[in-house]
Order: C-alpha cells, then structure tokens, then sequence
C-alpha cells in the first residue's frame, strides 16, 4: 500500500502524493486557522504544467500569474471559478 510522506518546513507543510505522482504544499500557519493562505501543487512531470494550466481553464479557472522561480523551475498561479487561488 502507498503511504503519502510528509514535512514540515519553515512556513510550508510539504505532503508527497503516493508513487511519486507530485507535492502539495499548504501554509503552515493560514492565517484565519481555517484556510491556509498558499496552496501549491506541484506535478511529478514538470512538463505537464501547460497541460494542467488548459485543464483549469477548461473547467472555467483562468491564469492569475505565470513566470519561473528560477529557470527551468516554471509556475503558474490560476484560480477556480469560485476564486480559490493555487498555485502549479
């Protein structure tokens, strides 16, 4: 059975999804305690972040901000329709 692995880093909580399949990254201290004030999803294939970006246009999000971290290291920050904001 796959078991998700977990860290907490200074500001972030990182949880590895099972078989290596990507990483979500929550704000450790959200500010309202409910929500945590940064969401991200990180991909096992980088590659795939325009696929994922069509994906939540398709489902009727669009793209807040995109750019790279540093190079190679792409994001894109998209919200849902209901304005949830998260990033890829």
């Amino acid at each position: 059975m796959n078991t998700m692995n977990w860290g907490v880093g200074e500001q972030l909580v990182f949880v590895k999804l099972p078989g290596g399949a990507g990483l979500i990254a929550l704000d450790a201290r959200p500010k309202d305690r409910r929500n945590p004030s940064h969401v991200g999803l990180a991909l096992a294939d980088p590659e795939e972040l325009a696929a994922a970006v069509e994906a939540v246009e398709r489902a009727g999000g669009r793209v807040i901000k995109s750019g790279e971290h540093a190079p190679g290291m792409a994001y894109a920050y998209v919200s849902d329709p209901d304005g949830n904001v998260f990033e890829i």
